[in-house]
């Protein structure tokens, strides 16, 4: 592990809130990666706001990494599922270094996560189109059964009780706003692609790898993980030993 390890942050998915990253974080601190940051995303809460939740969603994200790199630390993204299309819009302006220390974004690694092209919202970017197990009621957007298509290799119990109770609903404006950029391009990227998804299919992923392979300025590194959609709760430390090897390789 490098002498100063980076700020990992982390773009959480739809319908989720930073405590679903509780167990990936202490997995981190166990391989050395102490500082990270998990904004909650306003299109994520109880009551998400009916307009403008993506750009608040971009704003937040763009606000963080902002505040990571003038501390003078690296910074490492990790987009999950939708937190692709927000990270994407947040990069837009961050300059690849800043004049303190050199700070810089070391790259953006999707864990099964949506890679959006310009003007592509998350239902545009979807090959296999809208899920069918997202219910829309009025401005906000709910999971029917989260514990099958988004724990489903979550074996324990009481921690899928818990991460079922965490749920939150998602503002359905975050759904149909486009993103303006496809920044990610100009940053070197990684996909974990969870084999046992049962919310974003492969179909998707490998959809998603193929833009990567194509558009990324840096050949890709393309992981895989016998993983449900959530694997920072299901493979807490297998996905943590991924993220410091791409952090060790970028140094």
């Amino acid at each position: 592990m490098v002498a100063t390890p980076p700020t990992i942050i982390i773009a959480h998915a739809a319908f989720h809130q930073p405590a679903h990253y509780i167990n990936f974080t202490a997995a981190l601190d166990e391989v050395g990666l102490t500082e990270y940051r998990i904004p909650q995303l306003p299109s994520s809460s109880l009551a998400p706001p009916a307009k403008e939740a993506f750009a608040q969603d971009v704003a937040v994200l763009r606000k963080t990494i902002r505040s990571c790199l003038t501390s003078g630390r690296d910074v490492l993204l990790l987009a999950h599922s939708y937190g692709g299309i927000p990270l994407s819009d947040a990069l837009a302006d961050i300059p690849q270094s800043t004049e303190r220390d050199h700070a810089k974004v070391l790259g953006v690694v999707f864990v099964a996560a949506i890679v959006p092209e310009e003007g592509e919202s998350l239902a545009k970017a979807m090959k296999t189109g809208v899920a069918e197990w997202v219910r829309t009621e009025g401005s906000v957007c709910k999971v029917d059964d989260p514990a099958s298509v988004l724990f489903n290799t979550l074996g324990d119990e009481a921690a899928l009780t818990e991460a079922v109770e965490h749920i939150r609903p998602q503002a359905l404006s975050s759904f149909t706003a486009p993103a303006k950029t496809a920044s990610w391009r100009y940053y070197p990227c990684a996909y974990v692609k969870c084999k046992k998804d049962s919310s974003t299919s492969t179909i998707d992923q490998e959809h998603m790898i193929e833009k990567l392979q194509r558009r990324c300025e840096w050949t890709p590194t393309v992981a895989e993980l016998e993983s449900d959609h959530c694997p920072f709760i299901s493979m807490p430390e297998e996905l943590a030993g991924l993220v410091v090897k791409l952090v060790e390789d970028a140094e």
